[in-house]
């Protein structure tokens, strides 16, 4: 009985450790955002799973039940997540989930408000764009999207590390983890807010802590960029704080 309270009690301080290492920082989900030029104010619906099952179609972008249109989709869908996991690596169900697909119906423009669409329909590049979502740890999720023409050719680049950079990542490390072992290193560091970010120069996920500019006491201010797969990667870069008088 003593050996089961023990471990109780030190899951349960653990959890309360790690929580109260997040109650004073902004978390942010990350995003690679990507493409969206080519489907932005273009005639469009929007499906995935568990959306409105109503077979009138709004025009507000409030998702529809990708069943409705499921056999079309899902061919398309499964050669995007073929392409990902050739690309980086990333497998549909195991790190990443699909989150929704903008469809453009061209045909259907007269449905919608025509001042809010693009008046040159050629703008309107995509057929299809697709987001999806890379789980790094239980805090922290990156957003990437994909985005295909009528043929069906990726037109927009994919914020995602290659295969090569992106099959090492850190398993089971938490937010805390991350942000411990910058204030270790950095003691005086105060965190404003917390991120992912894709860097395509070195073409990796880094995990992004963006110091406290303090109301604007500090003139400029800290951004440490981690890899997702080496703690020891640690860089610094500085960016200068614009406060309103």
């Amino acid at each position: 009985m003593k050996v089961v309270i023990l471990v109780v009690f030190i899951v349960s301080f653990n959890a309360c450790n790690s929580q109260s290492c997040l109650d004073s920082i902004d978390v942010r989900e990350g995003g690679g955002w990507t493409g969206y030029e080519t489907i932005y104010f273009c005639p469009s619906y929007t499906f995935k799973y568990g959306g409105d099952t109503s077979i009138k179609w709004n025009v507000l972008n409030n998702p529809i039940d990708i069943n409705q249109v499921y056999s079309i989709i899902e061919p398309v869908k499964k050669n995007v997540e073929s392409y990902i996991d050739f690309y980086s690596g990333l497998k549909l169900g195991e790190e990443i989930e699909f989150v929704d697909v903008q469809v453009v119906y061209h045909d259907s423009i007269d449905k919608f408000d025509r001042q809010s669409l693009k008046k040159n329909e050629c703008l309107c590049k995509a057929k299809y764009f697709f987001t999806y979502r890379f789980f790094i740890n239980d805090e922290m999720a990156y957003n990437f999207n994909v985005s295909l023409n009528d043929s069906l050719e990726i037109i927009s680049d994919i914020l995602l590390p290659r295969k090569v950079n992106c099959g090492n990542i850190i398993e089971y490390i938490s937010s805390c983890n991350v942000i411990e072992f910058l204030i270790n290193e950095y003691p005086e560091l105060v965190i404003d807010y917390y991120t992912i970010e894709y860097r395509k120069d070195s073409d990796k996920l880094y995990w992004v802590i963006y110091e406290d500019s303090q109301e604007c006491m500090l003139n400029s201010i800290r951004v440490f960029l981690i890899s997702i797969t080496d703690l020891s990667d640690t860089q610094i870069e500085y960016q200068n704080v614009h406060c309103s008088d």
